[in-house]
This record gives C-alpha cells, structure tokens and sequence, in this order.
C-alpha cells in the first residue's frame, strides 16, 4: 500500500517539484492579484509569454542550429521569447496601466489575449508539430520536464522569493495603500513596477512546463482560498502558499491513479480546497478549524515532497517493488529477450516488479532501452506508468525506447503523451520515433509530423525513415521525387508533392495504411 501511494512521486519526482516550485511562488504572487482585483493582468501577461513561444518558435525554421548562436537559439529561444514578451506584457498591461475614456483596462486586457492568442495561432499553424506546440504550452507537459528545466524554475523561483522577503513591506505599501506609501516616502510606483516583474517574470518561465492554465490557476484558487480563510493578508498568504502544496500533490496522486493530465488534475484539487474554503468561512470559528485543517493536510504533503526530491537530487528509493528472490537475476540480452537465470529457483520468469527494478536500478541505458522495449512487446498495460516515467530519463536512447514501446504496447492512453512529447521536443530523431509511434497508436497526425519531417530534418537518415514510412502508408512504391540525401532546398518540388498528397489523402487514411510500415518491418 505504502509503494502505492509513493510510486508517483518517485517516478515523477520533477514534475512534482516543478508543480510545487511553481505553485508556492504563483501562489503567494496571486495574493497580490487578487488584493489589487487585476487577476485577469495573469492570464493575459501568460498568454503574451505563450505568443513569445511561438514566435521563438515559428524562428527555429528560419535559423539553423548548426551554427553556435543557431544552436543556442534553438535551445533557450522558447525561454527568451515568453520572458521578452512576459515583461511586455507586464509593460501594457501592469498594475500601474491604466485605461483611457475610450477603453476601459479590463477592455484593454481582452483585446491583449485576444490579439495575442490570434497571432500565436497563427504563426503555429503552418505544421502539425507547431499546432502541438501551441495546444502543449497551453495545457502544460510538467511530466516532461527535463533537470535543466527544473533547475532553471528552482533558480527563478528561489530569486522572486528572495526578493520578495527582502521587500515585502514596500511591495504590500505599494499595493495595498500607495497614497500612506508616498506619505511614509515610500516610492509605490517603482515597488509597484518590481511586483508587476516578478510577476511577469514567474509566469513566463513557469508556462513553458506547467502550461497556461495550470498557472492561472494557481495565480487564483489559492489566494482566493487564502482570503476566505484568512482576513489578514499574511494569513491569507501562508494558507495560500499551503493550499498549492496540497493542490500539487493531490493532483499527482490522482493523475497517477485515474491517468488524468497532472495540470488538469491540480486545478481540480485546487478547486475542491477552493469550494470547502468557501463552505468553512461562513463562521470564523469553523474558518479556523479550517486553517488547521490546511495545516495538517501540509505537514501530510511533506513526505512526498522528500520524496520526490531525495528520487531527483539524490536519486535514492525509499520503496522498492518486492525484492527478486535471493540468487535469482534478470538479464536483459541482445535483441531485448529477457531470460530468467536462478540458481534457487530455476525457471522463475521475469516479473512486471523485476523489470521495474532494472528500469530503476540499472546504470547501463542499454539495458534499460532494452527492457523498455520487452514491455512493450508484452503488451501489459500495466507497465504503462513505467513507460510514461521512462520519458524523462536522462538517456537520449532510453527516451526513444520508452516512445517505441508506448506505440507498441497499444494502450490509447499513450496519444496524449505522445503528442506532448512531439510538440516539447527539439530532438528529430525523438521526433521521428513519436511520429511513427503515433502512426502505430492509428493516428493520423503522425504521417502529418512524417511530412514535416521531410522538410525540416536536417539529417539524411531522418528523412529516409520518415520517407520509408511515407511510402509504405501512401501504399506505393512512389518516393515523389524525393531524394533523402538532399536538403529542402533541393527537393521542395518533391515536399510541395508530399504535401499535395497529404491535404488530399492525409483526412482518409484508415488504420490499415497506417500499419503499413509496421507490417513491412515485421515481414
């Protein structure tokens, strides 16, 4: 019972410290918001950071990245360009902006996230890879959040929080009083211009990996549950900053458990302390049975927390799967075959718990890709978490391994996964693995993703396998002129041919020609 309730926090141990970096410190900022009545300045400064993604975006097929500055580009580009954007938003739309006669804030914030969600979509539209994208840093893929990621959170985090507690008097002057704050000398205007930063700042990092609603959402619910249990605002806060801790890892548990979203799942969480911070308010003696109620719910939320950061940090487990019989080992050989060698227990076959205790265990990435690949060929869909976790293994051969697996194992929950994984990655040789792997799962977007293959791999090798597939779902023999060894500039005829083939036969493809390739592989 107890590996149960763990397990998730052990095999997502980043998502959940992202979650709960990110929750803790948009938390306490939505107190801010809240008090000020500018929530709708978050959603609207998040949405010009996700307009700032896609424009990075929409550049990565303009700039190579075989150059050095290419490189570094292509690399932190999608930050520089949500943070850019963020502190414009920040700029327009900042607590100190005011509205005009003719336009009122709150019209001047719905023409900002209307005219920013417009050209988002539109700069996306052109592949299929940029509408996953786009549709990704909407809804969030903190799953995936790789280490250097979560470092880069906790170092922002850590920084908003540091210059939080060095000026929290100033920042509540500015905010909650700002005629007593120029009166006492206090210059409200440039605390209030930092405030409006850190926020901004917070977002624009924060959206990338939790997704615009998971941000929103804890910008608001928590503040909103900490003003209604608190009528101070240091109150108000502490249970806030609690609350998101609790949202975060009831999110993670559910997620795990009924194989929801983790974004999705923290905002319902969020929301149910939310409702039952209303209900307790009615009465200031049940409000403060409901503080304490926050408080020991924290304290419960602390074990997990160790957990997940002991998994990441120091990459210990505290619990186990059952341990393999003394003297009996489980090799994983060449081709993936997994026999089962026992000196006092001969002939014992491998067990589900056996082969997580390679995936966990083992330093070879060998032999855990090769694992990963035997469960899928098993076709167990209880090694369906095992093989989402394997996502975020530090192995760039373990990653495609765990993507080959979840489009073999047949389980229709991996879809979503696996067009998270195509839209966050800026690997093509993941991204061919996802595509084909979408191909397997008879989904069609997967040839959409093969075709953008052919125009923006800048390896020969990818676009002979994306051409190979190609032309077996297609059902011919026809390359259309294609030649794998050319760039796209010399075979934008061809890709133009590919193209043509795909709005006209792409909507009716059946599950059959997408097996095609597979059915090739297998002959």
């Amino acid at each position: 019972m107890i590996v149960s309730l763990f397990f998730p926090f052990e095999h997502f141990g980043a998502a959940h410290l992202a979650t709960v970096l990110i929750g803790l410190v948009c938390a306490y900022l939505g107190t801010f918001l809240v008090m000020r009545r500018t929530v709708f300045v978050g959603i609207t400064i998040g949405e010009l950071a996700a307009l700032g993604i896609a424009v990075a975006f929409r550049s990565f097929t303009l700039v190579s990245d075989e150059t050095p500055v290419g490189h570094l580009w292509h690399e932190h580009g999608a930050v520089l360009g949500a943070l850019l954007f963020g502190i414009l938003g920040v700029a327009l739309f900042g607590h100190g902006s005011r509205g005009s006669v003719r336009m009122s804030p709150d019209a001047r914030l719905g023409v900002g996230y209307a005219a920013a969600a417009g050209f988002a979509l539109v700069l996306v539209s052109g592949t299929a890879q940029g509408l996953e994208e786009l549709k990704n840093v909407l809804a969030g893929s903190v799953l995936f959040v790789s280490d250097a990621r979560l470092g880069l959170i906790a170092i922002v985090m850590l920084v908003i929080s540091a210059v939080h507690v060095s000026f929290r008097k100033e920042f509540l002057f500015a905010s909650y009083d700002p005629d007593m704050a120029r009166t006492l000398g206090v210059p409200a205007r440039f605390y209030d211009a930092i405030l409006d930063l850190t926020i901004g700042v917070a977002i624009a990092v924060a959206i990338q990996s939790a997704g615009l609603l998971l941000v929103f959402g804890f910008l608001v619910l928590p503040a909103l549950a900490g003003f209604h249990l608190s009528g101070r605002l240091g109150g108000a806060s502490a249970v806030a900053v609690g609350v998101a801790l609790i949202g975060s890892t009831a999110g993670l548990s559910m997620s795990a458990a009924q194989d929801w979203p983790i974004g999705p799942a923290v905002i319902v969480g969020l929301f149910v302390v939310l409702m039952g911070a209303v209900i307790v308010s009615r009465t200031e003696v049940i409000a403060r049975w409901g503080r304490r109620g926050v408080g020991v719910a924290v304290v419960l939320c602390l074990p997990p927390l160790a957990v997940a950061f002991s998994s990441v940090v120091f990459e210990t487990h505290f619990f186990e799967p059952e341990r393999i019989h003394a003297g009996h080992e489980v090799v994983v050989g060449t081709g993936g075959d997994a026999v089962a060698r026992s000196r006092e227990a001969p002939g014992r076959m491998p067990s589900l718990s056996d082969y997580r205790r390679i995936l966990r265990t083992s330093s070879d990435p060998v032999e855990r890709a090769e694992t990963l690949a035997l469960l899928g060929r098993l076709g167990n869909d209880d090694a369906y978490p095992d093989l989402v976790a394997a996502l975020g293994d530090p192995d760039e051969s373990v990653r495609e391994a765990a993507v080959d697996a979840l489009g073999e194992l047949g389980d229709p929950r991996a879809v979503d996964q696996l067009r998270a994984v195509a839209a966050s990655t800026d690997d093509e040789t993941l991204l061919l693995h996802a595509a084909l792997a979408l191909v397997h799962l008879g989904e069609r977007e997967g040839a959409g993703l093969l075709v953008d293959l052919l125009q923006e791999s800048l390896f020969p090798f990818t676009r002979d396998e994306a051409l190979t597939a190609l032309v077996a779902i297609a059902g011919d023999a026809n390359a259309r002129g294609f030649d794998p060894d050319e760039d796209a500039d010399g075979n934008r005829d061809a890709i133009a041919r590919w193209r043509a083939w795909w709005s006209e036969a792409g909507p009716d493809l059946d599950g059959d020609a997408l097996a095609r390739p597979f059915e090739d592989r297998e002959e």
